[in-house]
């Protein structure tokens, strides 16, 4: 079978593209020939390249503070490591990313145990206790700094309400604030305790 490059326009073998699943007759639409010198050009252009427009922030950077990437013309990507950063902060906020990271690092906290919940389950968990800490009432937040730390003291924990259940499921579990859970788990205090300690010190 043959096909035109969408560079060259010549038309050639199938052999003579690298192969892309998602692409038409599961082929690249550039020939090897093309795409070979077009990662020589974009490697010369690299070498030479001392500064960089950040296509975020609109700044002047040096060449070094982009991250690399092989397929734009410049070799570099279009945003600063900065910029980069902040945009993976943005996406990792959102809830739904949130509750996938949170159920992730809470497996493997208990990779011992078999956990039967769901970002769905946490989510309708969430709404259901008004978006608040179980405990504190303070609304629960999804803050991710730029290193993707997840420990802001609002952030949402999951509580295991009997911890000598080797099965967990939603109902084994509530949602409070990072300051509960690090509460409990420092000082090793039961929720009962917690609950006792926070209604003295707000009365």
């Amino acid at each position: 079978m043959f096909k035109n490059c969408s560079k060259c326009l010549e038309h050639k073998s199938l052999h003579d593209f690298h192969i892309l699943k998602t692409a038409k007759l599961g082929r690249h639409p550039q020939c090897k020939l093309c795409r070979k010198k077009k990662y020589k050009t974009n490697k010369y252009s690299e070498l030479n390249l001392r500064e960089i427009c950040c296509y975020n922030c609109g700044e002047i950077k040096s060449v070094d503070q982009f991250y690399k990437n092989k397929s734009s013309s410049t070799g570099r990507q279009i945003y600063c490591k900065c910029c980069h950063r902040n945009k993976i902060k943005q996406s990792m906020s959102k809830k739904d990313n949130f509750l996938k990271l949170l159920l992730k690092k809470f497996k493997k906290k208990y990779k011992n145990r078999k956990i039967n919940i769901t970002v769905q389950n946490i989510n309708d968990l969430l709404n259901k206790q008004g978006e608040k800490c179980h405990i504190t009432k303070h609304i629960l937040t999804t803050n991710v700094d730029i290193k993707q730390r997840t420990d802001n003291i609002w952030n949402i924990s999951i509580m295991i309400i009997n911890n000598n259940k080797k099965e967990i499921d939603i109902n084994s579990v509530h949602l409070v604030c990072n300051l509960v859970y690090s509460s409990i788990e420092i000082y090793n205090l039961s929720e009962q305790e917690l609950t006792g300690i926070y209604s003295q010190l707000n009365s």
